[in-house]
Order: structure tokens, then sequence, then C-alpha cells
């Protein structure tokens, strides 16, 4: 079994400490100490701490990049949209605490803020698409019901999480996708 690099260990403390104290709280000493690595080997993998930030969060777009490529090509009756909400809603709790510390952050950090904006833009562009092409929609609504969906997400992980809820579950995930795809279903001229 292969030992994990300095780099791997301070990503894995990073995230740990940027979660429970947020990125102004958080200290490089910290997070090395956490890393069980001397601090100068965290900065001879990474420039600075927000250097080291967004590394961390750049974490969430990695589950991601899968379901853009299939959001591109699929054509089904909503499978994939359960599968991401499976994906998203039950199976990612690990980085819930890492996606509410990326939506709070952004309002301090301009550059995080839009790596944000252009993660939403491309994802919006692909569901769109597929949302396009598989429930026959026209741009306009097409556009707006990847907004709608992607709300969805979002609106449940940061509920799940702030309200210290139970997860969704896999039948949750399927109702949704259900009453999503009859409100499509339900727009005249589908």
């Amino acid at each position: 079994m292969n030992r994990p690099s300095a780099r791997e260990k301070v990503l894995t403390a990073a995230t740990q400490v940027f979660c429970d104290k947020g990125y102004s709280a958080a200290t490089t000493k910290e997070i090395s100490e956490a890393a069980g690595i001397a601090e100068v080997t965290l900065f001879r993998n990474f420039n600075s701490k927000k250097e080291l930030f967004v590394a961390v969060i750049s974490q969430l777009k990695e589950p991601l990049s899968g379901f853009v490529e299939r959001f591109c090509t699929v054509v089904d009756d909503g499978r994939l949209l359960e599968e991401f909400l499976i994906e998203r809603l039950v199976t990612t709790s690990n980085t819930e605490k890492l996606f509410l510390l990326h939506l709070y952050e952004m309002q301090f950090h301009e550059d995080i803020k839009q790596e944000f904006a252009a993660i939403q833009q491309e994802f919006l562009k692909v569901l769109s698409s597929y949302l396009q092409r598989n429930f026959k929609l026209g741009l306009k609504v097409g556009d707006l019901a990847a907004k709608y969906f992607l709300a969805v997400v979002i609106g449940n992980t940061v509920m799940m999480q702030v309200l210290h809820k139970k997860k969704a579950s896999h039948d949750d995930c399927k109702e949704i996708v259900k009453m999503f795809i009859h409100s499509l279903k339900s727009q005249e001229g589908f």
C-alpha cells in the first residue's frame, strides 16, 4: 500500500482544519501539525495559505467532471439526473462541509467566487443541453430547468447541513427527479 505524499497529507489536514475553523481562523502551523509534517514542507508544496485553500476547494470539482461528460452525451429518461442527485445528496456527506465553506468564503474572496461561477456556468450549460435533448425543451426552458435543478441540489445540501436533518435517501432522490420530470412534461409544448 502506498503511503500518502506530503502534498496529500497537507490537503487532507487542510480540508479538515479549514472546515472546522474557516479560512481566516486556520493557520498553516495548525495544518502542518495536523498533517504531521513541518510547516516548511507545507510551503514546499503550496506557495501560500490561499493557494492551499484553492487546492482544497478544487476537490469539489472532481466528482462533477464525470457527470459533466455524461450530461453532454447521454440520452435517457432522467436516470442520469437521479444518479447525480444520489451522488450529491446521499453519498457525498464528506464534502458537505467543504461545499458550505466554499459558499461562505466566496463573499471574502473574489477569485474563489469567480471560479465557482465558472464551474456553475459550465455545469448549467451541459445540464441545459441534456434537458433539451432528452425532454425536447427549447433553449429558454432548458436553461431555466437547469437552474431550477441545480438550485434543488444546492438547497438540499445547505438545508441538510444547516438544519442537521438526516441525509436524503435514494427514495428521496427518485421522488425529486420524478417531480422535476413531471414539471418538465407539464410545460406547454412538451
